[in-house]
């Protein structure tokens, strides 16, 4: 079982810590290597395991914990090839907004599931 799946289960089953599933993905980001075509300064600044290493991340989550404040707390897309025209930008937005609502369809289809069964429904 991957990481992925832990963190997928402990969601279906209604157990989800989003700051727990942050902590667990930056341990794992860390260990991930860089690209193969890495810079050699690249590889110095960002040695596995080091925390610079979740800075240079396709999807950093260097911001998105508990240790940040609110008001700054993000997640960053990176090395993705630059759309071409505000267009193609709003096509790819709405891309991810189509994704981002079947999970949260699925997640919330799987909760009425659970609620269903606690009241005997």
């Amino acid at each position: 079982m991957t990481l992925l799946d832990e963190i997928l289960a402990r969601a279906r089953s209604g157990h989800t810590d989003l700051a727990r599933a942050i902590e667990d993905l930056k341990g794992h980001l860390r260990t991930l290597p860089l690209h193969p075509t890495a810079t050699a300064r690249l590889q110095q600044q960002a040695p596995p395991g080091s925390a610079n290493r979740l800075h240079y991340q396709g999807v950093n989550l260097e911001n998105a914990g508990e240790d940040v404040p609110t008001e700054e707390r993000r997640v960053e897309f990176r090395d993705l090839a630059a759309q071409s025209s505000y267009q193609e930008l709003m096509s790819d937005l709405g891309y991810i907004n189509r994704l981002l609502l079947d999970v949260r369809s699925e997640v919330l289809g799987a909760q009425n599931s659970r609620l269903a069964a606690r009241n005997g429904a």
